[in-house]
């Protein structure tokens, strides 16, 4: 019996490339973990996953991470932005930090607003900008970010020639 391992297999797993409007962030199974998750469990459009290793966070649209809430579960320990950081593992989504709170966004235009409109420049943007992926085209009026190096050549009015 001959197996044709080239010919095309029907998966069950299927791609769903419409957006979600989700967003959300994984956490430590920690004690500071377990009290934020605590605090975000509260909110109404945010679901809470405990798995043994990590907490997962997931939103609809937007939430916020107030820190002085989170202090106050703490029983008033400090609770800050680096402190959040220290532990979450992972993030999808816009995240927005702020002096006393990280905005979590399904959608960049969100993320804008959160920053005050969407009067802002691409430094401003860079700050408040937690991590990217692909490559990233500042121009006067708008930043771009782009899977492939030729989309960014594209964008910048180069035209790449292969040697």
């Amino acid at each position: 019996m001959s197996v044709d391992l080239k010919a095309p297999v029907e998966s069950k797993y299927k791609s769903d490339n419409t957006a979600s409007n989700m967003t959300g962030f994984t956490l430590m199974n920690n004690q500071v973990g377990a009290v934020v998750a605590e605090v975000m469990a509260k909110k109404d459009n945010v679901k809470v996953m405990p798995l043994p290793s990590m907490i997962r966070v997931d939103a609809v649209g937007r939430m916020d991470v107030v820190y002085a809430e989170v202090s106050e579960a703490l029983g008033g320990d400090d609770f800050d932005s680096a402190e959040f950081e220290e532990n979450m593992s992972t993030h999808y989504g816009r995240m927005v930090h702020q002096d006393d709170r990280t905005i979590m966004v399904a959608n960049p235009e969100d993320a804008a607003e959160a920053l005050g409109g969407d009067d802002f420049d691409s430094a401003e943007f860079e700050e408040n900008m937690s991590t990217h992926y692909g490559r990233m085209v500042h121009q006067d009026d708008r930043t771009i970010m782009v899977a492939n190096p030729e989309d960014a050549a594209e964008e910048l009015g180069f035209d790449l020639v292969a040697n």
